[in-house]
C-alpha cells in the first residue's frame, strides 16, 4: 500500500469512543498501518458547525434535526424522517476530511472509531476513485480509502442535496455508478461490541448502555463477526491479538 494519510474519527472526552480509537490504531500497526486520531464534530456542535460550512440538511428526505434516539426508519415515509444530531456529527466529521482530502491532493484513508483492522491493505486500483475496505450487505463508512477525484464529487454532493448520514451521502449520493472498489474479504471490520454512538441521544444514556456489556467479556471469546477471510485465503479468529483490550468506558 502506498504511504498516505489515515485518520481515525474520534469523540474526544467520550471514554468509550476513545478506547475504540485505540484499538482501531494498534490493529492498524499490526498491518504496517499508521493511524492518527482526527476529532470528530460533537453533536451539541454539529449545527454550528454545519451553518459555519454553509451546509443545511436534506430536505427531500428529513424534516430536519432531533436529539431523539433512531427509531425504525423502514416505517416511516422519506420526508419524514428526522436526522438525529449524533448522524449529522458523524456526517459532519467525513465531510471535514473530504475537505481535507482536496486540500492535500491525494488519497487518504478514513477510518471510524470502531474499526478493526484485519488483513493489509491493498493498493486502490489505477481506474477506481475510492475503496471501501469494509464489505458487508449495506453502504457503510467505517473504513475506506477516498481520492481527491471522489473527495470532490461527495462534498459537491453535501453541498447541492445536503446533508444525511456519512454512508448514504458517500455511497448513494455521491459515488453511486462511479468506480468504486470494494475489498473482498474485508480489510476493517465494524466492532462496537454492540454500543453504538450513533445509537444514542445523551452522554449519560451512552453509560448506561456501556453498563449492560462487559466489554473484558466480550473480549475473552472471539468478537460476534467470528471469522475473517485473510488475502491468502485462510480463515482467522479475530480475538485479543488484532483486537487488543479496551478499557471499561463505565470505569472511566
Amino acid at each position: 500500500m502506498q504511504h498516505m494519510q489515515a485518520s481515525v474519527i474520534t469523540i474526544n472526552g467520550l471514554p468509550l469512543s476513545e478506547s475504540y480509537a485505540e484499538r482501531c490504531i494498534r490493529s492498524a500497526a499490526e498491518f504496517g498501518v499508521t493511524v492518527e486520531v482526527f476529532p470528530a464534530t460533537h453533536r451539541y456542535q454539529a449545527e454550528a458547525v454545519m451553518r459555519a460550512l454553509g451546509l443545511a440538511i436534506n430536505q427531500r428526505i428529513y424534516q430536519g434535526l432531533s436529539d431523539q434516539p433512531i427509531g425504525d426508519r423502514d416505517q416511516i415515509p422519506k420526508g419524514q424522517w428526522w436526522l438525529t444530531s449524533p448522524e449529522l456529527g458523524g456526517c459532519l466529521s467525513h465531510y471535514r476530511l473530504w475537505l481535507d482530502c482536496l486540500e492535500r491532493d491525494e488519497p487518504i484513508m478514513i477510518l471510524e472509531h470502531d474499526a478493526v483492522f484485519v488483513g493489509e491493505v491493498p493498493e486502490i486500483p489505477p481506474r477506481a476513485i475510492a475503496m471501501n475496505l469494509c464489505h458487508n450487505s449495506y453502504p457503510n463508512t467505517v473504513g475506506y480509502v477516498l481520492t481527491p477525484r471522489a473527495a470532490r464529487l461527495a462534498v459537491g454532493a453535501a453541498r447541492k442535496g445536503g446533508l444525511q448520514p456519512s454512508d448514504e451521502l458517500l455511497w448513494r449520493a455521491a459515488l453511486r455508478n462511479r468506480p468504486v472498489a470494494m475489498c473482498q474479504p474485508s480489510i476493517v471490520l465494524h466492532q462496537d461490541l454492540g454500543i453504538s454512538t450513533i445509537q444514542f441521544s445523551r452522554d449519560d444514556d451512552m453509560h448506561r448502555g456501556m453498563s449492560k456489556i462487559d466489554p473484558w467479556d466480550a473480549l475473552r471469546d472471539p468478537f460476534t463477526c467470528e471469522h475473517s477471510t485473510d488475502p491468502t485465503g485462510r480463515k482467522k479468529s479475530i480475538g485479543d491479538k488484532i483486537v487488543g483490550p479496551i478499557k471499561r468506558a463505565v470505569d472511566a
